[in-house]
């Protein structure tokens, strides 16, 4: 099982912060979860404990952690938002 946490496109870098807990895997993985991947927003906040910086994933001890954190300084990585994709749909679908 995984685990997604996700702050959209705002900026919820108390909730970044706590998730970028080195002892965060072993307890996930505690309850039978095996990764862990964090999808950052706007925030100022960079996870560097858990995945070093530069870096979109790292492995602890079998528990992989991936992070969106890869980014200049508030331009988010990946998952483009509902928004951009519904656009792109009805674009493709309605071209001008």
């Amino acid at each position: 099982m995984s685990v997604f946490l996700t702050v959209g496109t705002t900026s919820f870098d108390q909730l970044v912060r706590a998730a970028d807990d080195p002892s965060l895997p072993a307890r996930l993985q505690a309850r039978g979860y095996s990764s862990l991947t964090l999808q950052l927003g706007r925030g100022s906040y960079l996870p560097t404990r858990l995945v070093p910086p530069g870096e979109s994933e790292a492995s602890h001890a079998g528990f992989t952690v991936r992070c969106a954190c890869t980014r200049a300084l508030s331009e988010p990585l990946w998952l483009p938002s509902a928004h951009a994709l519904h656009s792109t749909a009805t674009s493709a679908s309605h071209p001008t």
